[in-house]
């Protein structure tokens, strides 16, 4: 796992307890407060996709000349799934 290969383990997911958070080195929870259970989970994954484009950009910037490195690797990733 990418854990077990030395990787920080970050965790975009509700509060409550989970497997995920057992292994997550980092928990960003996030919370939803919707009126019904449909428009909560799609504000729950909006959030999670700010988040986590938040953190994308925050890499590549961090890496400077190695952030295309960065983008070429995940597309190339993406491509083998």
């Amino acid at each position: 796992t990418a854990k077990e290969k030395g990787a920080t383990v970050i965790a975009l997911t509700a509060p409550q307890k989970s497997p995920l958070r057992d292994i997550a080195d980092i928990c960003l929870d996030t919370v939803a407060d919707e009126s019904t259970h449909r428009a909560s989970s799609m504000a729950a994954r909006t959030a999670q996709h700010v988040i986590a484009d938040a953190i994308f950009i925050t890499l590549v910037k961090l890496r400077g000349d190695h952030g295309q490195d960065m983008i070429n690797e995940i597309a190339s990733q993406i491509k083998q799934l």
